[in-house]
């Protein structure tokens, strides 16, 4: 019978670091790097916190909110485009 002992191995610090995370992600909380317009704000009872950083926020919305017209009419385009072009025809083995 094979011994086992070698590959199973005690969780360590990088595990519970997983755990957290995942916990925390699971409360509603961001765990990453902050978003460009975000800035972070330490409180007592949450720890960090994730606040818009104006102006810097209200440009980048302004330009995402800018954008989504037009990614419409895009996508509206690429399904014409796929509707028309003729299917490739099957190949057999």
């Amino acid at each position: 019978m094979a011994d086992y002992g070698p590959i199973w191995r005690e969780p360590g610090p990088g595990d519970e670091t997983g755990v957290r995370r995942e916990a925390r992600l699971k409360a509603g909380y961001w765990c990453f790097q902050l978003p460009h317009g975000y800035k972070s704000h330490k409180t007592k009872e949450h720890g960090k916190l994730m606040l818009r950083h104006e102006p810097v926020a209200s440009q980048i919305q302004e330009a995402i909110e800018g954008y989504a017209p037009a990614r419409k009419d895009i996508s509206e385009k690429t399904s014409r485009f796929v509707a028309s072009s003729p299917a490739p025809a099957a190949t057999s083995l």
